[in-house]
């Protein structure tokens, strides 16, 4: 999951005193993974460099959640959302914000960082096996829309992406992920336009995925 919720006044309506009141109806789930690279909206940002990453998740029976994601880009993400089902309808909003520690500013001096480097609300609606995703990016993303459209049975997950930023310029990408065992997938994913900088070779991505207890 690269990075994770973002607004950090989001992840603090988590205090201690709510924590505290609702710890009986509450869980916390832990896990960790292994990526054979960094795969991010169609696109190898690590090189032909692995990506391991570890995540704590606590989740409210209320539907309120809110978690971490470490990883050895190095980077870490914070999250926030609420999470309901209706039927064969589920609906999930929240925020996330990525933090790239050790990050400098752009000037040059390696006392100045950028340790937020953005923050996205989201919105996601599944009904039966599909799914819609809305990102819109807030702060320093301004402007930055992600819009993906997925479906999945029998184990294989289709993704078409829509990425439309001022950094990122505008492209699509489709992705297909296989489970191939409860602990191992297989993603294949190709960026569908030639805007420049984007990666046109399609990528291909190995995860090995643990549950912590």
């Amino acid at each position: 999951m690269k990075t994770l919720s973002k607004a950090v006044a989001i992840a603090s309506l988590l205090s201690a005193g709510i924590m505290s009141a609702q710890v009986a109806n509450a869980e916390v789930e832990y896990s960790a993974q292994l990526d054979s690279s960094y795969l991010y909206r169609g696109q190898n940002i690590s090189g032909s460099d692995a990506l391991f990453s570890g995540a704590a998740d606590y989740s409210h029976e209320s539907g309120a959640y809110a978690g971490l994601w470490v990883a050895n880009s190095p980077e870490y993400d914070l999250y926030a959302g609420f999470a309901m089902d209706a039927g064969d309808v589920s609906v999930d909003v929240g925020a996330i914000t990525y933090v790239y520690p050790n990050t400098d500013d752009g000037a040059g001096d390696p006392e100045d960082t950028a340790p937020l480097d953005g923050v996205e609300a989201y919105l996601n609606v599944g009904f039966m096996g599909a799914s819609l995703s809305y990102n819109v990016g807030l702060e320093s993303l301004e402007d930055t829309t992600y819009i993906a459209l997925g479906y999945e049975v029998a184990g294989v997950a289709l993704t078409y992406g829509m990425v439309d930023g001022d950094t990122a310029g505008e492209y699509a990408h489709i992705d297909a992920s296989f489970s191939l065992t409860d602990e191992l997938s297989l993603t294949l994913s190709q960026a569908i336009d030639d805007t420049a900088g984007v990666q046109e070779d399609i990528q291909v991505v190995a995860t090995y995925t643990l549950a912590i207890k």
